[in-house]
């Protein structure tokens, strides 16, 4: 039986936003070590280049219990064996 259009939208849109944060905090991180290497006086607070490790982590840790959850409730296909 396939799967129902919100199940796939939970699903797909889970990645979409997870990609999303993980490409704006990269951003965010880049953009601070290219303001204080070349002084270029965009005024980026330093404190990203700290944090953004962490919110990465905590992103990929919120995916991969997510995904288990929507395998769990039968959203997303078992593991091929």
């Amino acid at each position: 039986m396939g799967k129902s259009w919100i199940e796939k939208l939970a699903v797909g849109g889970f990645n979409t936003s997870t990609v999303a944060v993980i490409v704006a905090v990269c951003g965010m991180w880049l953009a601070t070590v290219a303001d204080q290497v070349f002084h270029l006086g965009w005024a980026w607070d330093r404190q990203i280049l700290w944090i953004a490790p962490i919110i990465i982590v905590g992103t990929m840790l919120v995916r991969f219990v997510g995904r288990s959850i929507f395998r769990w409730v039968g959203a997303m296909p078992p593991k091929p064996e």
